[in-house]
């Protein structure tokens, strides 16, 4: 199928390049519009470990940004487009063309909920507010995303937000029971608890280590290097752990095969990607119900903490030990998981921009 749009520009520049959210939705979007696309991206994107996943050559760039710290506080200057194009920002950047369609998507309102203090979180509000209010369309990437902004941004007209959920590669991530774990980690399969990702306060990553621990098990931790204080908490606890730095899909794929289960106790999330991949590879999911997790977890929610604790992830981890539950717990996640795509995301972002489109010829 083919969505005939004139002209998509991107401004790529998220989380240091390109993230795996953009990477994917744009792999979708290459072969499903005969729009001509361009790209804004900074100069170093190459090396991020998603920008290899797009091959953007044949499509062309409009210019890389060789300032990123300068440029991203200022809008883009395009001037060689006579008539309406959507630019689409990856962090809240407009451009000033008189012809832009400026779509904006909001991953979440984390900055505006207190998680983060000081010059971090003023200058996001200020990149953020200045986006949404002079954005022609929104997408927010779950309902509860949807719901924390209009209700920070109580005046910006809800007709104009639409939720766009993230996807799932089922490429990437799959059922594999011959994982060669040994490769890669000193664990046996189902001897350790999986944490990815950043671990800010809110991620509550002292509720992993200490429940881990009080289940006499390993913890395996995907992500940046431990911090000092990190360090002293998994001693303090006697929690045998294993920090293994960023790793591609295909190991990650073999970690969530292989855990006992995910560990997600984080008190806030825009949607929480993890969830659905380890879904998606066949891995339980013990997770918080807050925020965005009870809407793309599923329906069956028997290691959904009520809260997050140590008590109830420990609580959670013993009920994985029936064997019945934990194959329930896989079958339902594995089939919550089929309704998210890539694909699905893009069709759905697409239409977001006909609609805006539609709505800036009218203006």
């Amino acid at each position: 199928m083919k969505i005939f749009l004139d002209n998509i520009i991107f401004s790529l520049q998220h989380a240091g390049g390109i993230s795996c959210v953009w990477a994917n939705l744009i792999k979708q979007l290459l072969p499903m519009t005969a729009a001509e696309l361009r790209f804004i991206e900074h100069e170093n994107a190459i090396s991020n470990i998603e920008r290899y996943k797009l091959d953007l050559a044949r499509r062309g760039h409009l210019y890389a940004m060789k300032n990123l710290n300068l440029s991203r506080f200022l809008s883009v200057r395009i001037d060689n487009y006579n008539s309406p194009f959507i630019f689409h920002s990856s962090y809240f950047r407009l451009c000033d063309n008189p012809n832009a369609v400026n779509i904006t998507t909001v991953h979440d309102l984390i900055h505006e909920k207190g998680f983060y203090k000081g010059l971090r979180r003023d200058i996001n509000m200020y990149m953020k507010r200045r986006a949404i209010i002079n954005s022609d369309h929104i997408i927010c990437v779950s309902r509860n995303t949807r719901d924390d902004l209009l209700h920070f941004y109580p005046d910006v007209n809800p007709k104009k937000v639409t939720v766009v959920h993230n996807g799932v590669s089922e490429i990437d991530y799959f059922p594999n029971y011959d994982c060669k774990i040994s490769q890669l980690i000193p664990y046996a399969p189902r001897s350790f608890v999986l944490f990815i990702g950043k671990r800010e306060k809110y991620k509550n990553f002292d509720i992993a280590v200490d429940g881990v621990a009080q289940c006499d098990m390993n913890l395996v931790v995907v992500g940046p290097e431990l911090n000092k204080k990190e360090q002293k908490l998994i001693a303090k606890k006697q929690c045998r752990c294993m920090q293994i730095g960023y790793l591609p899909v295909e190991q990650l794929n073999m970690l969530y095969n292989t855990a006992y289960a995910l560990a997600y106790p984080s008190s806030y999330e825009g949607f929480g990607l993890p969830v659905i991949e380890a879904q998606k590879a066949g891995c339980p999911v013990i997770a918080a119900s807050c925020s965005s997790i009870p809407e793309i977890y599923g329906n069956f929610t028997p290691l959904l903490m009520k809260e997050p604790s140590t008590e109830e992830f420990v609580k959670k981890v013993h009920m994985l030990q029936d064997s019945d539950l934990r194959n329930k717990v896989i079958e339902q996640g594995l089939r919550n998981a089929n309704r998210f795509s890539w694909r699905k995301t893009a069709i759905e972002t697409m239409k977001v921009y006909r609609k805006a489109l539609k709505n800036h010829s009218v203006k």
